[in-house]
């Protein structure tokens, strides 16, 4: 069952964009709303929307509580295991030759026997080697949560860029909209001036070129827009609409303060994608040392008490009671190399994912140097925009006084 409406045909007009109503959890999340810093509600709408309803993330939140279970079963086998049992059988045999005067030759015998016992099971972690075992499950878990955290914190900002995207591509087709009226006006004074003799038929020819031109931009800028809906659509877990007309027109909201400069590195360690690698670290160094114990002796303890008899009624009767206790040590004497191999298998793994986490330290700190010079000429880039804007429209108001 699908979590949206599907029309009955693809460009349906009717095509329902309803997708999840949920509110998105941003303290479980891990996230702070920074694209409330726009001011614009229809952004901060859109991008809760896609945290509540995106089918990634919740495929991510159900992998986190797989891995959690996970860290939960492994934790489990460092206590003892205890179970219980009831047995009842009934079984004959056959005696053949016995020296009993006035038996047959073939001599059965039937007999019932039932039992009720509870036995106990524990190894005596002396190498912990199921400690390091939990620690790993523990640390898939943490990681399994971050990379869920870093999913979410790339999906505000996927969604946050794809709705400024359909703002712009709105500018955009307004202003051109705008052209193709001021050419449509232009082609008409020139034909007009061609009718009165002052002017030619190349002129006329030009306007309708630059026309024609204009309005392909049009169907252009209108097939991009659409596009980028269906995008954001998708992303918010909604039925991806086949038409830019469907939504409102949008506009692009001011820019946010500008960050102050000296911002300290510590803040990288906030990164979700960080704490991912971290955590692999931690599971994989655990699991090198898990792989290590497994070469040393084992100290297994065993225990089991209970009741047998022939009567099922005596199997509550203390005067019926077994028990036995039992210490077991075992160690690897010859394997062909298998333990071995996997201990230096997991010591090469604990070493790849050190590289991993030095090498998502430095793409965090290159990205965040990049943002920052980024953001600075983008600011200068939109007051010389500004500036060029504010010509022109001087400049058209003057030609048409």
């Amino acid at each position: 069952m699908l979590p949206f409406e599907v029309p009955p045909a693809f460009g349906a007009a009717d095509a329902s964009g309803e997708g999840s109503t949920a509110e998105a959890d941003l303290t479980a999340l891990g996230l702070e709303p920074w694209w409330r810093a726009f001011g614009a509600g229809e952004l901060n709408a859109a991008v809760e929307a896609a945290l509540a309803g995106n089918q990634d993330l919740r495929a991510a939140a159900a992998r986190v509580e797989a891995a959690r279970a996970q860290s939960r079963a492994v934790a489990g086998a460092r206590l003892p295991q205890v179970g219980a049992g009831l047995e009842l059988s009934r079984a004959r045999r056959n005696y053949i030759g016995l020296p009993i005067p006035g038996a047959a030759a073939v001599l059965p015998v039937t007999a019932a026997q039932h039992g009720l016992g509870l036995d106990l099971a524990w190894e005596v972690d002396l190498w912990e080697r199921l400690a390091s075992a939990e620690r790993a499950a523990y640390a898939d878990a943490e990681a399994a949560d971050s990379d869920r955290r870093a999913l979410a914190l790339a999906l505000a900002g996927q969604t946050a860029r794809s709705w400024l995207s359909i703002a712009h591509q709105d500018e955009l087709i307004a202003l051109v909209d705008a052209r193709c009226r001021n050419a449509e006006a232009m082609l008409g004074l020139t034909r007009q001036r061609f009718a009165a003799g002052s002017g030619d038929a190349a002129s006329i020819a030009s306007v309708e070129a630059a026309l024609a031109f204009l309005r392909a931009q049009q169907e252009t800028e209108h097939s991009t827009r659409a596009a980028t809906q269906a995008q954001l659509d998708r992303l918010c877990g909604r039925y991806p609409r086949a038409s830019a007309l469907t939504t409102a027109v949008l506009r692009l909201p001011a820019l946010p303060a500008e960050v102050p400069g000296g911002v300290p590195a510590e803040l990288l360690e906030r990164r979700p994608d960080l704490h991912s690698a971290a955590a692999r670290l931690i599971a994989s160094r655990a699991r090198a040392a898990e792989a290590a114990a497994a070469r040393l002796p084992r100290l297994q303890l065993t225990a089991s008490g209970g009741t047998v008899s022939e009567a099922f009624g005596d199997l509550l009767d203390g005067d019926f009671r077994v028990w036995s206790l039992a210490a077991g040590l075992t160690a690897p004497i010859f394997d062909g190399g298998r333990l071995r191999a996997q201990a230096e298998g997991a010591e090469a793994l604990a070493l790849a994912a050190e590289a991993d986490y030095v090498g998502r330290a430095l793409l965090g700190f290159a990205e965040v140097e990049t943002a920052l010079a980024a953001e600075l000429r983008l600011r200068k880039a939109y007051a010389h925009a500004g500036a060029a804007a504010a010509s022109w429209e001087r400049e058209a108001a003057a030609a048409r006084r």
